[in-house]
């Protein structure tokens, strides 16, 4: 149908704690691809508060994105509710374009916005674009991101301007995947410990349609931190269904 609505309602008893989460949603749909979505919910006893989430979402062949506004109290939420987002305030947008209309494998896609944050007294402003090209064996980004924090912890602002490239090269019959991606800070704006130059290498190796083994090494030159990382391990599942 057009429009759909639900509700929810959840209790939790922890440690003698009594906890409970009531919810509504409600989802539009006002042409072909496109739908407006809401949420609201309130929580009672182990945290008093409110968060609601509005969403509009467009999908199409060539065109899709979104617009979304979220808040959430710094009490809302039971114990199992992701408490990073306590206190929070954004709105953003995100869209993807494709344009194999001029290069087949062509794309742009783009990404912008802007989180307030009660916990941490501050303001983190985002937005980055790439282009990206793919075909079977490879794929190539490249793109701009600029990020600034201002009033977290008294720290002032925090801006970082980067240069993007990625890319990605698939061997042994799609077995072994090689990586490399550089976000290179522009000169005099890389403080943002978030967002420090950095280089990735890495690689992926599948040994089955379930199972891969994946090594990555990072090397980081930030505001806070510089060095390297080593990571290895595995990447999988284990079954399928539910």
């Amino acid at each position: 149908g057009r429009v759909e609505i639900g509700a929810s309602a959840i209790r939790e008893d922890t440690n003698g704690q009594d906890g409970k989460l009531y919810g509504l949603d409600a989802k539009v749909r006002l042409w072909p691809g496109t739908e407006l979505s809401a949420e609201f919910a309130r929580t009672k006893g182990a945290g008093d508060g409110e968060a609601y989430r509005v969403e509009l979402t467009h999908n199409a062949e060539t065109f899709s994105g979104r617009v979304y506004a979220f808040e959430q109290d710094e009490s809302f939420g039971l114990d199992q509710l992701n408490q990073g987002l306590a206190g929070a305030r954004e709105v953003g947008a995100e869209a993807r374009v494709r344009l194999d209309s001029h290069l087949e494998g062509l794309g742009l896609e783009a990404k912008t916005y802007r989180r307030e944050s009660d916990r941490i007294d501050g303001t983190r402003d985002f937005g980055e674009i790439f282009a990206n090209w793919s075909q079977r064996d490879i794929s190539l980004q490249a793109g701009i991101r600029h990020v600034t924090d201002s009033g977290i912890a008294g720290s002032g602002k925090g801006t970082s301007d980067q240069i993007l490239l990625r890319g990605s090269y698939k061997l042994f019959e799609d077995r072994l995947t090689v990586r490399a991606a550089r976000e290179q800070s522009l000169d005099g704006r890389n403080h943002n410990p978030d967002f420090p130059s950095r280089t990735v290498l890495g690689t992926d190796y599948r040994i089955s349609d379930r199972l891969s083994v994946i090594a990555s090494q990072e090397f980081v030159d930030g505001p806070e931190d510089s060095g390297s990382l080593t990571r290895m391990g595995f990447a999988g599942a284990m079954w399928e269904g539910g």
